[in-house]
């Protein structure tokens, strides 16, 4: 029985390997914080609960550290390993949705903020058709992170779809907006403050489609645009 012997190149593509895994598990673990702080910050407006939106902004900070662990790791494979084609590819890829998560943090963050600073928004009757619009957002949100992980092309259409939805619910939710501050004047701070949280909410879902257009980006070698 002959024996066979791991040569230098494999060795090398093997440490490769396991540093693209370990790239992934950091964009993963981004991905739940990004996902979790948004949750919270939603339940911050359903509950009242201001020591929970104090616990998301402060996450804020975690979120934005692993960013910059995963910017380091990724220079450091660039420099050391000079990949090509597709492997540098997933690399950049893994930048950009670090940035598009560290972007939606600072949503999540400020959703909670908002409810901070602006305590006369609770009472608003418009809450909670604006918080219903979180759950469609944090689906898309996953399912975009998903299909990154598993380089699906397919789903990247399902998740256009959802985001056009996303957009038509936006577009309506900010005309209930405007018609409610030309009938109630006197509450046109505390509306406008609210239209801010709707704003922070369909952004977030932009970005999620953005990083969907990433799966194409690595699979095929082109950028497409979706949004």
């Amino acid at each position: 029985m002959g024996i066979s012997f791991a040569g230098p190149g494999t060795r090398t593509r093997q440490s490769f390997d396991r540093s693209l895994n370990e790239l992934s598990g950091i964009l993963q673990a981004m991905g739940n914080d990004v996902v979790q702080a948004l949750n919270q910050a939603l339940l911050v407006w359903q509950t009242d609960d201001l020591d929970l939106a104090r616990e998301v902004v402060s996450s804020d900070y975690r979120i934005n550290q692993e960013r910059m662990e995963l910017e380091e790791r990724c220079t450091q494979l660039i420099a050391m390993q000079a990949p090509v084609a597709r492997d540098l590819r997933r690399i950049l890829a893994a930048l950009t949705i670090a940035s598009e998560l560290e972007r939606m943090g600072d949503h999540a963050k400020k959703i909670a903020n908002i409810r901070l600073k602006s305590p006369q928004v609770a009472h608003l009757p418009m809450v909670p058709e604006v918080v219903a619009m979180g759950e469609p957002v944090v689906h898309l949100l996953a399912l975009a992170l998903a299909a990154f992980s598993s380089l699906d092309v397919q789903a990247v259409r399902s998740i256009t779809a959802e985001e056009d939805e996303i957009d038509n619910r936006y577009r309506t939710i900010m005309n209930l907006l405007y018609a409610h501050i030309i009938g109630h004047p006197e509450e046109a701070a505390a509306v406008m403050s609210l239209q801010r949280v709707a704003h922070k909410l369909e952004r977030i879902g932009d970005r999620a489609t953005n990083i969907a257009e990433q799966v194409f980006y690595v699979a095929n070698a082109r950028v497409i645009e979706t949004n």
